[in-house]
């Protein structure tokens, strides 16, 4: 019986030393969701309310005018959800190409051709 009773000492024992590990580590996550929430409404503060509402409204326009103003002519912008056929997207730019190319160019037809 005495063998039970240390038995059941320890597992006081231990029981004790967890409860006071998950208290210690419910205490530090509380205060650190305390420190974010703190350092997210400074942000804010410090952005403005206004201007983040702007940043979200921004949207397309502001893409197309940002591309632009890197000197970008063309682009291909896509989410990656649906397949592109990158072979008639393409056909656009080739048939610029050839419009604008040298005479000694083969010019872009539907059908392949062999040049020798």
């Amino acid at each position: 019986e005495s063998e039970l009773q240390r038995l059941d000492r320890i597992r006081q024992v231990e029981l004790g030393h967890m409860e006071a590990k998950n208290a210690l580590e419910l205490k530090m996550l509380q205060t650190q969701a305390q420190l974010e929430a703190t350092r997210f409404s400074r942000m804010v503060e410090a952005i403005s309310q206004r201007t983040l509402g702007m940043m979200a409204s921004a949207g397309a326009k502001h893409d197309v005018q940002m591309l632009q103003a890197l000197g970008l002519h063309s682009t291909l912008i896509t989410d990656g959800s649906a397949p592109i056929n990158l072979f008639t997207t393409a056909t656009g730019l080739i048939g610029q190409l050839t419009d604008q190319s040298s005479a000694n160019m083969v010019p872009h037809t539907t059908s392949p051709s062999i040049t020798i």
